[in-house]
């Protein structure tokens, strides 16, 4: 009898030490971890360890590094699949522009970068489900906004939702008239005849992807999904991934078992390291940690010293938004004058970062390396100063508040001319 307790006790540790716990849903819980990159590796896990000691000393709940390291090394994958394509690098860069030129309320432009990120999705690796639904959902948006039919807007929306019919948009964070327009395309999907699918596998707690999009881990159910196909994919660390194709029929649940195969050949990476020291490959590993982990936000902490001094990069990823903000860059010199005021000053920003609503002011926040969720493209007021029409407007006011007649001349006295020229306004 003692003996079986004994054991259960054990395995009891083990599991607790393997599964995410309670404790990382809430939101006030944050993984901080080093880069291993191979430089200065040390200094970045000592740096690591202060700012958990001092994110815990402001109320919040720091993961600790051995829940973390032992949670990962189960979820790894291995190096290659981690590494991203040359061309889903371009579709990404296409996006991003497509955001800026959003952002600029110039869409025409937007809407022909993201045409051609959804071409190029949608012929391309059906890992890029995610991608390819975000790109469905910024389409929409753009087409709303730039006043186009109506009915594109619910093209895109639908396409959206046929990718992953369980998607949802957050009222609070799109303008109505996009949750107007969605709403109602989700309103006809729920309409349709739907079923259930239940995915098992061996071993368990194996990363379970519905057409590219992460749904959690085995075991596990997904229902409301519209009869038809889908794409399924079932990975875990050091297996062959399975991928199949299924059938969902209405009023039915589809159930999958899979035995994966073991491959022990799979590279392993160290937490925290990316294939390349670029911002969006740091983030979607940051992404990726914060959804197996179960918490809202992670910090990197990159610690690189040379003979002359060194740099300390902070990234903060948000994983509700899939979203990284603006790294916090520290540079010193050899004998590290201010070094100790400039870290005072970085977490002061980063808990700044960790309290802010990348929705509230995306563009303060967001590091435009990101992809990051459709939500931080809400519907904005083009700035009133922004307006031509409002400067003539001020110019006859302003005059009239004068007392006199206001003489505005554009290029030297010349008819008006669009976006040349500079306005010169006289009181007489």
């Amino acid at each position: 009898m003692d003996r079986l307790f004994t054991k259960i006790l054990i395995f009891a540790s083990i599991w607790n030490l393997i599964l995410p716990a309670n404790l990382f849903a809430s939101n006030k819980a944050i993984v901080i971890t080093p880069v291993m990159d191979g430089k200065s590796d040390n200094i970045s896990k000592d740096l690591s360890k202060s700012f958990s000691d001092f994110f815990i000393k402001k109320g919040f709940q720091v993961v600790s590094n051995e829940k973390v390291n032992a949670i990962l090394d189960y979820y790894r994958l291995d190096r290659e699949a981690k590494d991203k394509s040359e061309a889903t690098k371009n579709i990404e860069d296409s996006i991003i522009k497509a955001k800026e030129h959003y952002y600029n309320f110039e869409y025409a432009e937007a809407g022909a970068q993201i045409k051609y990120a959804i071409e190029q999705l949608e012929k391309g690796d059906a890992d890029n489900g995610r991608l390819l639904r975000d790109a469905y959902i910024i389409a929409g948006m753009i087409t709303k906004s730039g006043k186009k039919k109506e009915g594109e807007t619910s093209f895109f929306f639908k396409k959206a939702l046929t990718l992953d019919p369980g998607y949802q948009l957050d009222e609070k964070n799109f303008s109505p008239s996009v949750v107007d327009v969605f709403n109602e395309v989700k309103s006809e999907q729920l309409k349709l005849s739907s079923g259930t699918i239940r995915i098992e596998s061996d071993p368990k707690v194996a990363e379970v992807f519905i057409n590219g999009i992460f749904k959690g881990v085995t075991p596990i159910e997904v229902s409301g999904l519209p009869e038809g196909p889908y794409k399924v994919s079932v990975k875990t660390n050091k297996y062959n991934t399975i991928q199949r194709e299924v059938r969902i029929i209405s009023n039915r649940t589809t159930k999958l078992r899979e035995k994966l195969v073991w491959n022990g050949n799979n590279s392993r990476s160290d937490l925290g390291e990316t294939s390349e020291r670029d911002a969006r490959s740091e983030i979607a590993e940051g992404v990726r940690i914060a959804d197996i982990l179960k918490v809202p936000k992670a910090i990197f902490v990159d610690v690189d010293e040379g003979d002359a001094g060194g740099e300390i990069t902070l990234r903060m990823i948000d994983r509700k938004y899939r979203a990284g903000y603006k790294p916090v860059n520290i540079s010193y010199n050899k004998s590290k004058d201010r070094l100790a005021r400039k870290l005072e000053d970085a977490t002061a920003l980063l808990i700044e970062q960790a309290n802010a609503d990348l929705t509230k002011d995306p563009i303060k926040y967001l590091d435009p390396d990101g992809i990051g969720d459709p939500a931080l493209l809400k519907t904005k007021k083009k700035p009133l100063f922004a307006v031509p029409a409002f400067w003539a407007i001020v110019g006859g006011v302003v005059a009239a508040g004068a007392g006199g007649v206001a003489v505005a001349t554009l290029g030297g006295g010349h008819p008006p001319v669009a976006e040349t020229g500079s306005i010169n306004v006289q009181f007489k």
